[in-house]
């Protein structure tokens, strides 16, 4: 599903004197069918971007193409059918689970967009499964539930409208490594089983983007200034260092041994594996 912002600006008005501009001239093309990270500092305006995806949010100027959509800063139309190709999952979903039950909970997105009994019943059960839950948990009261648990319910509650898109605002934050882990396994799952499915992921972990992620977006003070696959991100001390970012260990690893002396390719080293194979034969050599 393609995805384009041209030319796009956000500006927040705060009252009627004083504005805040959270996004400048953005132009971006986003590549179908991958996984992509959005990165930056605190107020570098992610959160606004990806906001723009479903209507959340309308530009303040330009315009934004989501598949055969087009939002501008006057578009009128009834936004359910984006939303129903467009999934947001806010930082922290757990806080937005209401219903009484797992079941009502994660069928209150499909019942909202109008499907039938029997189809929605189909992807309560599918989603819990996706999330790695049985369908033991849907009679249970989400409040009953530990974080994590409460975590992969709400997320489950989006993946059952079936977007082909999925957009995810620090969905690891607060986990322990093992959880975090997991919530990851789960989003790359979900990506591979369709070359139509986009996870697009807001994050501050730089592991999560090295190991996970297939191209990087990079904002700045609401500018961009960086948009390309991962391994060239990383190798670009410069765009890293402009984003403010700490590189993963493994590539401050590798830049270090390059450094004193180690011959690497940077262009084929970007992993822990491939990192281990290179020092490996240096030492042999």
């Amino acid at each position: 599903m393609p995805i384009a912002f041209r030319d796009v600006s956000h500006v927040y008005t705060l009252d009627p004197k004083h504005t805040r501009t959270a996004l400048s001239h953005i132009d971006l093309n986003l590549p179908q069918g991958k996984m992509i990270a959005v990165i930056g500092t605190t107020g570098s305006g992610k959160s606004t971007l990806v906001q723009h995806l479903n209507a959340l949010l309308l530009p303040t100027s330009g315009e934004v193409e989501v598949d055969e959509y087009t939002l501008k800063h006057d578009t009128k139309m009834r936004f359910k059918p984006l939303r129903q190709k467009v999934g947001l999952v806010f930082q922290f979903p757990e806080y937005q689970l209401f219903e009484e039950t797992v079941a009502k909970d994660i069928a209150f997105g499909p019942k909202n967009f109008g499907l039938d009994e029997q189809e929605i019943d189909r992807r309560v059960h599918d989603a819990i499964r996706a999330v790695g839950l049985d369908d033991s948990f849907l009679q249970r009261n989400p409040l009953d539930l530990s974080g994590g648990q409460k975590r992969r319910v709400a997320i489950a509650g989006v993946l059952a409208m079936e977007p082909k898109v999925l957009v995810l605002d620090e969905p690891t934050a607060g986990l322990d490594p093992a959880s975090a882990a997991a919530m990851m396994a789960l989003f790359v799952r979900y990506q591979a089983q369709s070359s139509d499915h986009t996870v697009i992921l807001v994050t501050h972990d730089m592991d999560n983007v090295l190991n996970y992620c297939d191209h990087v977006v990079v904002l700045h003070e609401g500018s961009l200034i960086y948009t390309g696959d991962t391994p060239s991100f990383f190798n670009s001390n410069e765009t890293m260092e402009q984003a403010a970012v700490l590189p993963p260990a493994c590539i401050v690893m590798r830049n270090a041994l390059i450094q004193h002396g180690f011959t690497i390719d940077v262009d084929q080293v970007y992993t822990e594996a491939a990192l281990a194979k290179a020092i490996a034969k240096e030492v042999k050599r």
